[in-house]
């Protein structure tokens, strides 16, 4: 198996467990607990702990890749650009004229999208951003690459701006009432349902451009099929009295937030399977925070609905599908890794602005 070569996110930080052969992993986004051998827990404590800095630059890359690259999946590293051309007969993105991209406002005006759902300006380096992506000895850039940087600048944005966590802390505040809490939770299914409803009609967008991935594409939307069933079913498992007509609305910011996706995927697959890998990173509690909320307020039969959807993503594994998507992606021209940058801002810019934006709109009703 060929060596994937890492290099440690700036927030990295690990801590030795005492008595143990484990270490936590954390940045601020991000923690977990890796076990390893007696020799495995020398070079970890050595590396990452004490900053052991008597290793050649070359020690040092074969040590990250033998620490981090079994860790891919976790937002802990960089993934650098030393993988081979894939070949394929995959199609080429829609590389389109560079000033389509020159601000988010031309950008939302070129592709019909709401400029209010977007930055004012762009903040990610690209030129930062293609130099680490670059494979060198070619003009070729590395979608794996361009994957773990954008990650990081997600987290680092969600960290900032995403309130999904005070969504869900904040609700009970707001919601005074069982009645008020029951309609608030059902508008965040109806949230869920919309994406769900147009879950087919965005992954059939973007097979023309799917190439070697066509069939990891056309499985993930096969198991995609009927979840828009399981927000319904939970929605009608509400006790009566009905549901406030708000409640069944689909807020803007998830409109946008669908529509963006829709033209991300029929424009960039690299960002189309990284925004993928948006929707379905998983979650760090075992249950859903949507089903505790249910539970606390006894809408048992809703929170045993809802959390059908949670445990069947988990049990296909989901959340690898947009890693393995972009593993299979052949490495870019420069044209399109620019423009990759700029579509997955723009996801990113979204999904991490959305939950505050929900919540305000649940506000305004109760």
């Amino acid at each position: 198996m060929k060596t994937m070569f890492c290099w440690p996110y700036e927030e990295l930080t690990v801590e030795k467990l005492e008595a143990t052969r484990a270490f936590r992993f954390s940045t601020p986004w991000y923690s977990s607990v890796v076990e390893t051998t007696e020799q495995g827990v020398d070079l970890i404590d050595a590396l990452f702990v004490q900053k052991n800095s008597d290793l050649s630059p070359q020690e040092t890359l074969h040590s990250y890749a033998a620490t981090l690259a079994p860790l891919l999946h976790e937002p802990f590293s960089y993934i650098l650009s030393n993988h081979d051309i894939v070949k394929s007969d995959q199609p080429t993105d829609s590389v389109l004229s560079g000033d389509v991209f020159l601000t988010p406002a031309v950008f939302a005006k070129n592709f019909g999208l709401e400029t209010e759902h977007l930055p004012q300006s762009w903040t990610w380096d690209t030129e930062e951003v293609l130099k680490l992506a670059q494979v060198e000895g070619t003009e070729l850039y590395s979608p794996l690459t361009l994957f773990s940087v954008f990650r990081r600048f997600f987290y680092l944005e969600a960290n900032e701006k995403d309130q999904t966590q005070s969504l869900y802390t904040n609700l009970p505040e707001f919601c005074p009432e069982r009645e008020h809490m029951k309609n608030a939770l059902a508008s965040v299914i109806s949230q869920n349902l919309y994406v769900t409803e147009s879950c087919q009609k965005v992954l059939t967008a973007a097979l023309p451009l799917a190439g070697n991935n066509e069939d990891k594409l056309l499985e993930f939307a096969q198991a995609e099929e009927g979840h828009d069933q399981i927000m319904i079913s939970a929605l009608k498992a509400f006790p009566e009295p009905a549901l406030k007509p708000w409640s069944r609305e689909v807020a803007p910011s998830t409109k946008a937030l669908m529509e963006t996706f829709y033209r991300v995927a029929q424009n960039n697959f690299l960002a189309f399977a990284f925004a993928i890998y948006l929707f379905e990173r998983p979650h760090f509690e075992e249950t859903h925070p949507v089903t505790k909320l249910l539970k606390t307020y006894d809408f048992h039969e809703a929170a045993e609905k809802y959390e059908r959807h949670h445990i069947i993503n988990e049990a296909g594994g989901h959340d690898h599908i947009g890693f393995e998507m972009i593993k299979e992606i052949p490495l870019l021209t420069k044209a399109a890794a620019e423009q990759a940058v700029r579509w997955c801002e723009a996801m990113s810019w979204v999904m991490t602005t959305h939950s505050a934006a929900l919540l305000q709109n649940i506000r305004k009703h109760i």
